[in-house]
């Protein structure tokens, strides 16, 4: 709540009867949250919003910390309000409520969930599910009736879209086996239906079995922003599962090695990175060649031992003439260095060439690579990647400015699972590495 006043009212209701289950609000509301609980059984309900003020916004989400989220209205508007159903045939794969207990166990990837800049034409991607996946069939027509379904919608009503992706349909995604299927095209149907731009929105998905659909799964929040989305904000990498990358909320020490990088999430076509520290003691910012920033740099200003600082990092398109939105703001600490040992300096922006590919291992989609060469008159290199038996799978061209490659490479799912050599050569220097694809 924005300030004291009157809860909103609230009405949870059988979807196939309109029938009245549980109701509640309209009491005296201190600002900031105020917490409700109710009890429902196994079914499949909506919920009837009323009087909720201007400024406020709700969540409904399971019990538990966090629980789960089944609807989150950021943007409330005025009147009494609900999730508008869709309806398709057959019934059983219509909408059938936004409340739907139990709650389904599908859902979208880390990166894929509260995005609030997608532009058409991305890929929106869900784990998978294992009855899904045992259903494919090759991709062929048999898998017409198994897959998965995404549904969008306001949560204060209006749009509300169902789209189904199947096992039998491409979606223009490469066949890369039953995970193809996970992966849904932003706006890649009639255009009566697109998902409108710039409204905030919620997107869940459920497994659908031989056209028997699993209950909705937890919500994301999903904006469609193009503006935005043509450059895009980032913010230091928080992804998990890769260890070696996660740099929200660590503590580091203030030593040039490759342990003590912090790394940013990094931005298709950027060509350098402002990272900004702020502390009690003030802001400054260092600029990178790279999607990571290398501690322990001589001259001033320094990050003190102890000290924690909010960070936050912009990409640049254009070579730092201009630079994208600021992403969100994560902590990071710095401890004191270790005793004794030595300390193996990380190539950085001004050492020798070097050649960086993450994540490794890869889920088969992107590929990001860095690299610093010697010469930075070389204005293109190619970059190859060759299976185990010496085949060349994938053979690129890239351009590269003043000595400095920093972008993204779509694999497209074209490469099964496996490990590969990639080959990058820029004139006379080659770089080797393997990657990995796990799927």
């Amino acid at each position: 709540m924005p300030a004291f006043g009157t809860l909103p009212t609230w009405e949870l209701r059988e979807d196939a009867t309109n029938i009245l289950v549980q109701s509640g609000g309209g009491g005296f509301a201190n600002p900031g949250i105020n917490q409700q609980n109710t009890c429902l059984p196994d079914g499949k309900f909506r919920l009837v919003m009323g009087g909720v003020p201007a400024g406020g916004s709700y969540m409904l989400r399971t019990s538990g910390n966090p629980g789960t989220r089944i609807i989150d209205n950021s943007a409330t508007t005025a009147g009494t309000t609900s999730v508008s159903p869709y309806n398709t045939t057959p019934a059983t794969l219509s909408s059938n409520g936004a409340v739907q207990i139990p709650v389904g166990t599908n859902d979208l990837l880390y990166t894929s969930c509260d995005k609030t800049f997608w532009k058409a034409g991305e890929y929106l991607v869900c784990n998978e599910d294992a009855a899904v996946a045992a259903d494919y069939n090759g991709g062929g027509a048999a898998g017409a009736d198994s897959g998965y379904d995404f549904w969008f919608y306001n949560p204060n009503g209006g749009y509300s879209y169902i789209r189904q992706r199947r096992n039998n349909v491409s979606d223009n995604f490469a066949n890369v086996g039953s995970s193809r299927t996970c992966h849904m095209k932003v706006n890649n149907w009639a255009a009566a239906n697109h998902i409108p731009n710039g409204v905030k929105l919620n997107v869940r998905v459920r497994a659908v079995v031989n056209n028997v659909p699993a209950n909705w799964g937890p919500a994301c929040r999903f904006v469609r922003d193009e503006a935005l989305a043509a450059c895009a904000p980032t913010k230091l990498f928080d992804i998990p599962g890769y260890p070696q990358f996660y740099s929200c909320g660590v503590t580091r020490q203030f030593v040039n090695n490759t342990a003590n990088r912090i790394y940013a999430r990094p931005v298709s076509g950027a060509n350098k990175y402002k990272f900004t520290f702020s502390s009690g003691e003030g802001t400054f910012s260092r600029i990178s060649n790279f999607y990571y920033v290398n501690l322990g740099w001589s001259g001033l200003p320094t990050l003190a031992v102890s000290g924690t600082y909010e960070v936050t990092v912009q990409a640049s398109l254009n070579n730092g003439a201009t630079y994208c939105v600021v992403g969100d703001v994560c902590l990071v600490t710095i401890a004191p260095p270790a005793i004794g040992g030595s300390q193996n300096a990380a190539l950085d922006n001004n050492g020798t060439a070097s050649l960086n590919m993450w994540p490794n291992p890869n889920n088969g989609d992107v590929l990001n690579v860095s690299l610093h060469i010697s010469d930075p008159f070389i204005s293109t290199v190619t970059m190859d990647i060759f299976d185990l038996s010496g085949k060349r799978m994938i053979a690129r061209t890239v351009a590269i400015q003043d000595g400095v490659l920093n972008t993204t490479i779509d694999l497209n799912g074209d490469l099964a699972v496996g490990m590969y050599m990639v080959k990058v050569t820029a004139g006379e220097e080659v770089f080797t590495q393997r990657v990995v694809i796990q799927k």
